[in-house]
Formats: structure tokens, C-alpha cells, sequence
């Protein structure tokens, strides 16, 4: 998610990375990202988080000590791999065929300018 006016309204917040090196590191490693390092700026957004992970009792919404983000089943989080080879040729395959019916639809409406 990206921080925008709707995804506010949708109440989705914005969490900065553990400044605590082990727990920055567990982040890091629950992400799945191969190569990933969290700078000082990277943040995650709430739908990775469970809901009684989050303290709302004050303006801001906090969350709760020695959380780690454990949500990652979202078909536009592009960058989370999946568990299995198996899976992620799978993966690979749809992406693949995605690419060529979006260049055979772009040759078409190509044509389609030019008659």
C-alpha cells in the first residue's frame, strides 16, 4: 500500500521498522525480501499486522511491543515470494502469460491508431 488520502480513510496506517537491531532483523527476515535491509525511512503498512497487534486507545495508532508482521497474502504484494518452487514457477508462468496478452493487446490497439 502506499500512503494515500483513500488508503487513510480505509484506516490503513503507516509502521516505521524496530530502531532494536534483533527485532528490526526478525522484520526483515518475515518479509521475504531476498537482500532486503530496512533503512530509516522504511516503513510497513498495518494490513501486515493482526488487528490485536495494534494499540488504539490514544490519537495514534501504535503497535504493540515485540509484534512482527506475519500477513503477507496479498495478491498486489508483488515482492513477498512465494513459500514453494513449485509455487513460484507457478508464479512465473501467470506473469509470463500476462506479458504476452498485454503485448498482443498493445499491437492491437497499435493497429487499431493506424487504420
Amino acid at each position: 500500500n502506499r500512503r494515500t488520502i483513500a488508503n487513510r480513510g480505509r484506516g490503513i496506517t503507516f509502521h516505521k521498522f524496530p530502531k532494536d537491531k534483533d527485532m528490526r532483523k526478525k522484520w526483515e527476515v518475515a518479509l521475504r525480501r531476498e537482500g532486503f535491509t530496512a533503512s530509516e525511512s522504511s516503513v510497513i503498512c498495518s494490513e501486515h499486522f493482526k488487528q490485536d497487534e495494534f494499540d488504539r486507545t490514544g490519537q495514534i495508532v501504535r503497535l504493540r511491543d515485540g509484534v512482527i508482521p506475519s500477513i503477507f497474502s496479498f495478491p498486489d504484494h508483488s515482492y513477498v515470494l512465494p513459500a514453494s518452487p513449485t509455487a513460484l514457477k507457478a508464479r512465473l508462468n501467470e506473469a509470463l502469460a500476462r506479458v504476452e496478452s498485454l503485448e498482443r493487446e498493445r499491437k492491437r490497439a497499435k493497429t487499431t491508431i493506424f487504420k
